[in-house]
Parts: structure tokens; C-alpha cells; sequence
């Protein structure tokens, strides 16, 4: 892992070259060694050698730990006069390269009095003055024991103690509670002051470098609230992370990159893929847009964009993912532009697994400019919400409760469509039925009379065909849907394999799906018998028909026209009504099943009501919680149902010449479900009482949904739960400007985006990922709502961020910077690591300050402001 860690270091230390030492007979030689071990030993990654007014082990210290990682920072405690009880003490450290000869010329130039190696000798010289030397020569002034007899905060009073600990040379102050409370700004750690052997790494603190090296501890002492923990104890780093990511194809082919579990800052100039990282992040860890929300539409289709143009079909993206319980992840996801199909392995087991990818690492993204257009939409808030907040909408929303519901839609669709036929059938059959009537009374006889009898046969065999081949109908389907489920197995379940019950259970499922569909063609097979004895019996009929209808004409050809014209109107009509009350049947049939399918319905849509309800509590729990976590800096508010946009933006584009006020007068009056209730009920008297609306507007509102022929009822029907009216979370930012909370309806576009902002990093430990944050926020909101938050969490939080902002990444004190570059070729990463690597930190400056030119004419300019 490239970027800081905590290292344990003890900056306060002495050798044999202190008078006071316990040497205990050892000679320079083994105690060197003695001390480097016993370092070791204790976990320390450093120490300093600060021994009473000189340098004279720092060489023979350095040499012993040459073939080890022990940092050795040279070091010296300077006695100065005015204590007390003795002189005062003050520590400075110094760059690795400085040795022995290089303290011994420093105490030099110090006026220093006494033998050196003892804490008599002393500088003559004031505590500020020898804080201002180590200073100006490159140290670290430091003070040591502070509450002791010979230390400066105990013994000092007065102006001269407060000059010292807030001049802005004094680095850092052992540990004191005295300080604590008086100084809090200033640096406080934990060191041995060891003047033996066992005493070394016996206090000792925790800091925070890429390695440990002078300019790292010195970062360190500028910014110590992030950086220096004096709890020698590491925090955990139980949470999910992302390890790395690694691009195959297209623009970022062979990129690369190791990530920190804390902050990552990302930079470079335009152009250069920082934003894809961004993306191919998001594409990887499943966190896609859905284009259905208006809002982000743009955002969706830059990323497509990007994963189109920029990693190209049959480009790969791979990430090794970290999660809390420390099992690591690879996940690849190849581009394809359709499926997209995506690889996950176990790296412990190197096996593949089935798993949901956006559960395994659930991370909050934001692409560029989306948190701008989220801020603006409320649906894509609430779903932003659902998503921060760790709340799986699917595990209040059933699912697989849409196709039982869709096919309600349809049944309930052909059982009005039937009610609506019989209505219009109804006088229809009653108007041919009267004219046959007095048609038979005219023409008849015998023969007439038997061609009646042969017709009505004929009517019942066809029937008779009509329902064998209907049967046959519903066994074929029947068979073909029994025998497209899914067989169930035990699939990659290890460990199962061997169990003898379990694979009873799967064996006779097989063995039922498979003697259902054997039955059901058994059936098929006896229906079909069935159906051939019909033809046989329609044929011996046709015999029989065939000689009724000649001796029928020849009758017919006997009479005059007229009454040959009735003759076979009467045969047209019978014939008519005899098919109309077979379609009547029918439609009967299906009206009679209109109060079961609708009970059926409402069983399915108080299923869907209690999924809403459980969401919306869950919803409230969550929202207590974030409004807790956010320090008074935002309070979300959850209005349980309030959003019915849907629903009126549906009930606008019918054809019912009703005003907009209305319309969202009554959707706010009368529920989508009540108001399709009464609508298939055609209780316009009701609904009008309801909604407030006259009887005429509520008759158009039902005809222009049961009426008109363009209106599909099924999808009317889907309005019940598709436009479900939707919670609506009300968001207040606190403007620090007027003190108060304020909606974000009221607030600027800015505000909005750091109410987003900090409603992202206040809650869970899922990682955050974001192309430049600081986009549409001001420069105080950016430290206030960004860089104080990810000070404070990024040590149980991992951050990804593009930024050009250096209060992002600098104050914010990323772990690591990962600087990329392109060229004709594409991009690439040019460098990675934390600031206070040389090869990194010129790279920083360039990019977030221009370079040093203008940093140095700012800082210039605002003078002492900023001293």
C-alpha cells in the first residue's frame, strides 16, 4: 500500500554519551546494538538520540542500525538557565543526514557553559532564543517533559512561557495536560526520555509518514490532530476498502493503482483520465445510474459515454476489494455494451462466487456535476438516501409481487372488457332474437322445423370443438411452463455435496417437474382421443345435414321469393345468435370472476401498502440516526407519502379538459388506488364527492379512462402501485451566515451542494467515491463540510477524490496522491505516494498551487494574517 501509516516512534532518547545513563558496565559498542534491538523489540519504526548537550552517540547509534528499519533521527537536549530548580529543557530534532559534527557545531554556536553529556551544562541563552537556533538550523524545537522540574511549562511563568508555546517555531510539546487545555493547537506526544536500555519504547506515540524520515515528521508536527496519535494503539482498520484497481483497453489501458484505506487525492491536468477512474470505479463496483431518473440523465449518459469511447467493448476493469471481516475480493467486469458480465473471486480460496457486487462493497459515488443535479430532483435524493443510508428498498419492496400484479391488470382488464360487451350485446341478441321470432311464426313447417333441429346441432358440435380445443390450449401451456422452470441444485454451495437429505429433496423435484409433464401429456393425449370421436360423430352428423339442407331447398325452390327470403333470413339469424351467445357466454364467464380477481387484487396491493409502510419506518429510524451523526450541520425530515407527482403527471396527459389545479387538488384528496377503485365502479357521484369536483368533470375523468379507446386499461390498472405516491425527505442546511436552518429549497445551488455533501460523508463506513467535491461549493463550505469531515473520519473511512482543490487534498492531509499524466499514447499514473515524498510533493504544488512562484506571492501577500 503506497501512502502514510502509523509507525511507533520514541523521540526521546539517551546514550551512554548522557552522563546519567545506566550503562551497567556495556561498553559504546553493545549498547548501540542494545538500544537498536530493544527498539526493535518494542515495534518501534523509529527513534530519536537526544542525549544532554550532545551529539556524540548519533553516529555509532546509526551505524548499529544500518541493516535494519529502524529510522535514527539525530537529535539533542539543550539546557537553557531560568528554571527554578535547574535548567529549563528543550529537545530538537534534525534531517536524517545530519551526524555527529553537525550537533557538535550547532551546541557550538549556542554560547554552551559546563561539560557536555550532562544536564548541568546548560546554553546561555533563553528558551525562545535556543527554540529560534534549532529552528534556523533546520530542526525541530520540541519540549520535553514539560511538567517535570526541569521542564518549561512547570517552571516558567509570564509572557516569556506564553511566547514560546504560541510562537510559531515550537513544534510540538511532550505530552501535558497543562498544554492541553491552555495550548491546544500546539503538537503533544508521548516519549521515553529513556536513560537505560529497557526504558526504550516504554512511552512512546503514534505518527503518521509514508516512511520515517525527517520531512515526514515534520508534516506531522504541522498538522497533528491527523497525524500524531498519542495512544500508541492503532486504530482499526476494520471497515471495506478498496485495495486497488487495474484497467485493461481503451484510453487507461495497463493504469494501474494502489489505494490507500484512507484518502486518496487524485490529480492532474485536464485530459488526463482522473474522471475515469471515477467512472470505471463506479462501473466495476455496479453503482450504475439509472436513466429513469430525468435528473441524472445527463450524468448516465456521460458515463456510458465514457465506458464507450474510453475503455471500448472487450475493455476490462479490475478491483481487489477489502471486506470488514478482512476477506479480500477480485472483482473484474468486462465492457461489452449489453450484459457487461462481471467475474468474482474469493483471492483466499482463489474459487469464483456468485454474490451481488453492490451488496459485497456498497459505496457511495458521485460522477461530476452529480451531486448539483441530485440536489434538484427529490426522487433521486430519496433514492440517494436509500443507498447511503445502508436501505435496501427490495427488502420491503417485494419484488415478485409485479407479476402476480401485472397479471391481475390484465384478468381484471378482460372481465371489464366483458362487462362492457354484454351491455353493448344486450340489445343486439334481444333485436334478432324478436325478428326469428316472428320470422318461425311465418314460415312454419316440417321441414323447417328439422333444418332448425340440424342447425342448432350443428351450433352445440362446433361449441363442443371450440372447448376440447381450448382444453388442449391450457394443457399444451401448462406444459411447456411446468417444464421451463428453473430445476433447483446445489450449484457452487461447498460443503453440501455430501449431504444425503439435501440431495433427496433436489432429486425429487426433479422427479415431480418431470411426472407433472408426462401427466399433462397423458391428458393432452386423452383429450385429443376425445376430439378425434367428435369428428367422427361431426361426420356421421354432415350425412344426415347434407340431406336436411337438399330437401330443405327443394322445399325453399317450391316457395315464392318473399318467403324464400325469410326462409334464409331466418337460417342468417339463427346462425347469428347462435355465435352472439356463445360470445355472450363467455363474457358472462368472464364478468363472474371480476369480484374474485378484484378481492384477489386487493390482498396483492395491501401487500405492496405494508412494504411501503415497513420502508418508510425504516426510513424514519435511519433518518433519527444521520440527524444525530451530522452535529446540527443538516436535519433530514421524512414526509411519509408526500411525493404524488406521478400520479397527476398521469391523470394530466388523459383527454378530460380538466385544469392542472384540479387535477393536483384531487390527487392530493383521493389515493391513486381509491380513485381506480371507484373508476372501475364507475361511481362518478362518489368520486366527485371525494375529490371535491362536480359530477360532470368526474364522469369525464371516468370515460376518459373506461371509454376511450386509446386508453390502454392495463396500464391504467399499474398506476395503483407504479404511482404508489413516494416518501419525500425534506432536507435543511444549516447556513452558517445566518445561523439558522434553512430548506433547500431556499438555499443557493451551492449550499444545496454542501448540504449533499456532508449528508455523503456523515453516516456508515462504505467507502466514497467523488469527482471533485468541491465543484459548486464555496471555498469556507469546502473546509467547513468536506476537508473537517474527512479529517475526522478518514481513519475508519476510505475516500477516493479527483480534486484541483488544495483545501481538499492538502488540508485534508491525503494519504496518498496518485498523479496521472497523458500523452499520445494515453494515460498513465506518473506518480503515487504521500506528500512528503520528494518526487511527490513538487508534483502536488504544480497542480493545486500552480507551482511554487505563485503559492509563495500568495502567502506573500496575505502577510502576518497568515503567520
Amino acid at each position: 500500500m503506497s501512502g502514510t501509516r502509523w509507525v511507533k516512534m520514541d523521540l526521546h532518547v539517551h546514550t551512554w554519551a548522557s552522563k546519567d545513563f545506566e550503562s551497567e558496565g556495556r561498553s559504546p559498542h553493545q549498547i548501540a546494538k542494545a538500544i537498536v534491538e530493544k527498539s526493535i523489540e518494542m515495534g518501534l519504526g523509529g527513534i530519536a538520540i537526544t542525549d544532554h548537550m550532545t551529539g556524540d552517540a548519533i553516529d555509532d547509534i546509526r551505524k548499529a542500525a544500518k541493516r535494519t528499519d529502524l529510522a535514527i533521527f539525530p537529535g539533542v537536549e539543550i539546557s537553557a538557565p531560568g528554571g527554578k530548580r535547574g535548567p529549563f529543557h528543550v529537545v530538537g530534532l534534525f534531517p536524517t543526514h545530519c551526524g555527529s559534527d553537525f550537533i557538535t557545531k550547532l551546541l557550538g554556536n549556542l554560547q554552551m557553559r559546563d561539560d557536555k553529556g550532562t544536564e548541568g551544562a546548560y546554553a546561555d541563552l533563553t528558551v525562545g532564543e535556543v527554540v529560534e537556533r534549532i529552528h534556523d538550523n533546520g530542526g525541530l524545537p520540541l519540549l520535553p517533559h514539560p511538567d517535570s522540574s526541569s521542564g518549561y511549562v512547570a517552571e516558567s511563568r509570564g509572557r516569556a512561557r506564553a511566547d514560546v508555546l504560541a510562537g510559531q517555531h515550537l513544534k510540538g510539546v511532550e505530552r501535558s495536560e497543562w498544554v492541553e487545555e491552555h495550548y491546544p493547537d500546539v503538537a503533544q506526544y508521548h516519549a521515553s526520555d529513556s536513560h537505560s536500555v529497557s526504558a526504550v519504547g516504554q512511552q512512546c506515540s503514534l505518527f503518521k509518514v509514508a516512511e520515517p524520515s525527517f520531512e515526514a515528521l515534520r508534516q506531522c508536527f504541522e498538522d497533528p490532530d491527523v497525524r500524531i496519535r498519542i495512544d500508541p494503539q492503532e486504530p482499526s482498520s476494520a471497515y471495506p476498502y478498496i485495495e486497488s484497481i487495474r484497467v485493461s483497453g481503451g484510453f487507461l489501458d495497463g493504469l494501474e493503482l494502489q489505494l490507500h484505506r484512507g484518502l486518496n487525492a487524485l490529480l492532474g491536468g485536464k485530459g488526463v483520465g482522473k474522471s475515469l477512474v471515477i467512472e470505471f470505479l463506479r462501473f466495476a463496483l455496479h453503482r450504475g445510474l439509472d436513466p429513469a431518473q430525468g435528473a441524472l440523465k445527463p450524468v448516465h449518459a456521460d458515463h456510458q459515454g465514457k465506458l464507450q469511447n474510453c475503455l471500448g467493448l472487450g475493455g476490462k476493469v479490475e478491483v481487489v476489494l477489502h471486506s470488514p471481516s478482512g476477506a479480500r475480493y477480485s472483482v473484474c467486469r468486462t465492457y461489452d455494451g449489453q450484459t457487461n458480465p462481471t467475474h468474482v473471486v474469493d483471492l483466499e480460496s482463489s474459487e469464483e462466487v456468485q454474490v451481488d457486487v453492490a451488496s459485497l462493497m456498497p459505496t457511495v459515488v458521485f460522477s461530476q456535476r452529480e451531486i448539483a443535479l441530485t440536489v434538484e430532483d427529490t426522487d433521486a435524493q430519496m433514492r440517494w438516501l436509500d443507498q447511503s443510508l445502508k436501505i435496501a428498498r427490495e427488502t420491503f419492496l417485494d419484488e415478485e409481487l409485479l407479476g402476480p400484479l401485472r397479471q391481475s391488470d390484465e384478468a381484471i382488464a378482460r372481465a371489464l372488457l366483458a362487462e362492457a360487451q354484454i351491455a353493448e350485446r344486450e340489445p343486439s341478441i334481444a333485436a334478432r332474437a324478436e325478428e326469428l321470432k316472428q320470422i318461425r311464426t311465418r314460415v312454419a313447417s316440417p321441414i323447417a322445423l328439422e333444418m332448425d333441429a340440424v342447425q342448432k346441432t350443428k351450433a352445440v358440435l362446433g361449441d363442443v370443438r371450440g372447448y376440447h380445443q381450448k382444453i388442449k390450449d391450457q394443457l399444451v401451456r401448462a406444459r411447456e411452463e411446468v417444464g421451463a422452470l428453473a430445476a433447483p441444485s446445489i450449484g457452487d454451495a461447498r460443503g453440501l455435496e455430501a449431504d444425503a437429505r439435501l440431495n433427496l429433496a433436489v432429486a425429487l423435484a426433479h422427479g415431480t417437474a418431470r411426472r407433472i409433464v408426462d401427466q399433462l401429456q397423458r391428458l393432452i393425449g386423452y383429450n385429443d382421443l376425445i376430439a378425434d370421436e367428435q369428428v367422427v360423430l361431426e361426420e356421421a352428423f354432415g350425412e344426415r345435414m347434407s340431406d336436411v339442407r337438399q330437401r330443405y331447398a327443394d322445399a325453399m325452390g317450391e316457395l315464392d321469393t318473399d318467403m324464400a327470403k325469410l326462409h334464409a333470413r331466418r337460417v342468417q339469424l339463427e346462425d347469428q345468435l347462435a355465435r352472439e351467445k356463445r360470445a355472450m357466454a363467455d363474457q358472462e364467464k368472464a364478468a363472474r370472476m371480476l369480484p374474485g380477481l378484484l378481492d384477489a387484487r386487493r390482498r396483492l396491493l395491501n401487500a405492496v401498502q405494508e412494504g411501503k409502510s415497513r420502508l418508510s419506518q425504516a426510513r424514519h429510524a435511519r433518518f433519527a440516526e444521520l440527524n444525530a451523526s451530522c452535529s446540527g450541520r443538516i436535519e433530514v425530515e421524512l414526509r411519509t407519502e408526500a411525493n404524488r407527482e406521478g400520479y397527476a403527471e398521469a391523470l394530466a396527459g388523459l383527454r378530460t379538459r380538466l385544469r392542472r389545479s384540479t387535477i393536483e387538488g384531487l390527487v392530493q384528496k383521493v389515493s391513486v388506488r381509491r380513485f381506480l377503485d371507484l373508476v372501475i365502479r364507475r361511481r362518478a357521484d362518489q368520486l366527485a364527492k371525494e375529490a371535491g369536483i362536480n359530477d360532470q368533470a368526474a364522469a369525464r375523468l371516468i370515460a376518459a379512462i373506461m371509454d376511450d379507446e386509446r386508453v390502454h386499461l392495463t396500464e391504467v390498472l399499474s398506476w395503483q402501485y407504479l404511482l404508489h405516491p413516494e416518501d419525500e425527505p425534506v432536507v435543511q442546511y444549516h447556513c452558517s451566515d445566518e445561523g439558522k436552518l434553512k430548506p433547500l429549497a431556499q438555499l443557493s445551488v451551492g449550499q444545496k451542494s454542501s448540504a449533499l455533501t456532508v449528508l455523503a460523508l456523515a453516516e456508515g463506513d462504505a467507502p466514497v467515491v467523488m469527482d471533485q467535491p468541491e465543484d459548486s461549493l464555496d471555498i469556507r463550505a469546502v473546509w467547513e463540510d468536506i476537508v473537517q469531515a474527512v479529517r475526522g473520519d478518514k481513519e475508519r473511512r476510505q475516500f477516493i477524490f479527483t480534486t484541483h482543490n488544495s483545501t481538499v487534498a492538502v488540508a485534508a492531509d491525503a494519504d496518498t496522491f496518485a498523479i496521472l499524466s497523458a500523452d499520445a499514447d494515453g494515460g498513465h499514473l506518473d506518480r503515487v505516494g504521500a506528500i512528503e515524498v520528494e518526487t511527490v510533493r513538487p508534483s502536488v504544488i504544480q497542480h493545486l498551487e500552480g507551482g511554487t512562484k505563485p503559492y509563495k506571492l500568495k502567502r506573500a501577500k496575505y502577510g502576518r494574517d497568515v503567520d
